[in-house]
This record gives C-alpha cells, sequence and structure tokens, in this order.
C-alpha cells in the first residue's frame, strides 16, 4: 500500500524537476554560445592590439 502511494509522489517530483531543469537548461546554453561569442570578439581585439 505505501509502495502505490510513494510511486506517483515520486514520479511527480521526477515530473516537477524536470520542468525546472528544462528551461534552465536552455538558458544556460543560450548564455554559454553569448559567452562563446563574446570570447571570441575579445580574442579577435587582442590580437589586432
Amino acid at each position: 500500500m505505501i509502495y502505490l502511494l510513494t510511486r506517483p509522489i515520486a514520479w511527480a517530483v521526477k515530473l516537477v524537476m524536470w520542468i525546472i531543469k528544462r528551461p534552465m537548461a536552455i538558458y544556460t546554453s543560450i548564455r554559454d554560445r553569448r559567452m562563446r561569442k563574446h570570447v571570441k570578439a575579445l580574442r579577435k581585439s587582442q590580437k589586432q592590439v
């Protein structure tokens, strides 16, 4: 009986964690892409000097 109660709870927790992680992963990937562009621009400007 306890097993039947804990399974949906564990599943719900996983679902909530997944919903929270998705936007975070998307946000970090966008941020990383911007950072890489920024780093490339910085390196180019340093080479020119």
